[in-house]
């Protein structure tokens, strides 16, 4: 799908903004790993993927395997979820499904794990299973409209009506105008024979919506149900391919790993460079999320917080890059311009 540009830019600005503004809940003792049977993850076959590829996992495998004996309880399941994220998003499905059943035991009070993991779930067609989980993530994060979205089209395709009405109500009552939402209801609707209600439905939708071509299939089975062979033929003939769509931050933030760190970068970069700096650091958050140890994700972000009056953030950002690369002149640089900042706030603060 053709996104235009601006609607590209605020997509992921709202990716980012979710990112870094999101707040993990607060956590419950952990569990200690040699309590719990932890699943093998297997090592994927890096010669059957592109380099481009090969390079993004490389990192994310290094960075994992580099902490991991450090690591334990929440912040091990922590670092197991966010390499599943990258498995998920290169399409390594049974190494994701391994790491995310880790991060599942280990960091329990996250819904985003055991979200992730019903997505699995839901492609290999294991309905029951993926519905369990979808129900797990909300009880820890209830006010999510896209899970509760999952849940309810899970039911639906497990043939649960009722269940799956409850959800998409339930979603719809959290995001208003929620086109897939409105859709699903309208086969719920179909499947009961209520074509007057499947009808209004779908019409809903596809004023919200209208590239939603797909709808137009339903319209048609509809009227053809009711006897109107003139407006089903009509529909039948502006069917498409393109199915109801909805937004949720989850997906997107894994789906960014397949992107690259470096994709990010550049993104941020120019937004900085059009005086965007609130996106410029958003984006670049998102940068460091996916590669923690990225040196111009670091750098762009203490630069960034020092433009916008921020030293402090700023000299926490670059003593992170220096671990990095301690003998990094730009680096070096950027110290004294945050030192000289910090001393002129001192020198003009009233006593």
């Amino acid at each position: 799908m053709n996104i235009p540009i601006q609607s590209r830019g605020l997509l992921l600005t709202r990716i980012a903004a979710v990112m870094l503004l999101a707040c993990w809940p607060v956590f419950s003792p952990a569990q200690t790993e040699t309590a719990l049977q932890l699943l093998p993850v297997p090592e994927p076959n890096l010669e059957l993927l592109q380099p481009e590829t090969q390079a993004k996992l490389r990192r994310a495998q290094d960075y994992f395997h580099n902490q991991e004996s450090s690591l334990d309880g929440i912040s091990l399941g922590r670092a197991y979820g966010k390499l599943g994220m990258v498995y998920q998003a290169l399409q390594l499905q049974s190494a994701a499904k391994a790491a995310y059943g880790n991060a599942v035991m280990l960091d329990p009070d996250v819904a985003q794990w055991p979200f992730y993991l019903a997505i699995y779930h839901e492609e290999v067609g294991e309905l029951a299973q993926s519905a369990r989980l979808y129900s797990e993530s909300l009880n820890i994060a209830p006010q999510m409209a896209g899970t509760w979205l999952r849940l309810a089209e899970v039911l639906l395709e497990a043939g649960d009506l009722p269940g799956s009405e409850k959800a998409f109500r339930r979603a719809l009552s959290l995001e208003r105008g929620q086109v897939a939402a409105i859709a699903g209801l309208g086969t719920i609707a179909l499947r009961r024979d209520q074509y007057r209600d499947a009808i209004n439905a779908f019409q809903a939708a596809l004023r919200i919506q209208p590239e939603a071509t797909q709808l137009h299939y339903r319209l048609a089975m509809a009227y053809r149900n009711l006897g109107d062979r003139g407006k089903a033929t009509a529909h039948l003939g502006k069917s498409g391919n393109r199915i109801p769509s909805g937004f949720h931050p989850w997906i997107e933030l894994m789906k960014a790993r397949e992107k690259g760190a470096g994709f990010y970068i550049r993104i941020g970069r120019n937004a900085a460079a059009g005086g965007d700096h609130r996106r410029a650091m958003a984006v670049y958050g998102l940068a460091l999320d996916i590669d923690p140890q990225n040196l111009a994700a670091l750098y762009n972000l203490a630069a960034t917080s020092l433009v916008m009056g921020n030293p402090e953030r700023a000299n926490g950002y670059l003593e992170q890059a220096l671990t990095l690369a301690p003998n990094d002149q730009r680096l070096h640089d950027l110290r004294e311009r945050i030192s000289q900042t910090m001393d002129s706030e001192e020198d003009s603060a009233p006593w």
